[in-house]
């Protein structure tokens, strides 16, 4: 499998703080997810999954991507992780 990143994501995203580009990657993933960019949208969530590892929303919207490709344990262990982080991410 191949995955071509798009050079403008890249460049936008390494600009500012841990916290910044974070949620540059998370607002990257969310757009391409709702393309129907579902890989993309996977390497932009780990993105900000590795820079915030605590952050219940990158491991969320990691389940969502696993969830959409019915890949329903990872979804599954994705969103309990989301959980343990943040109460209000409940499967």
């Amino acid at each position: 499998m191949t995955i071509q990143v798009d050079p403008q994501i890249s460049v936008t995203a390494a600009k500012g703080s841990p916290e910044e580009k974070a949620a540059r990657y998370l607002e990257q993933g969310n757009k391409l997810f709702a393309q129907g960019e579902f890989e993309k949208a996977r390497v932009q969530y780990k993105n900000a999954a590795r820079l915030k590892p605590t952050a219940a929303e990158p491991r969320y919207r990691l389940g969502l991507v696993e969830e959409v490709e019915n890949n329903f344990l990872p979804a599954f262990a994705d969103f309990l992780h989301a959980e343990e982080q943040d109460a209000h991410y409940h499967p």
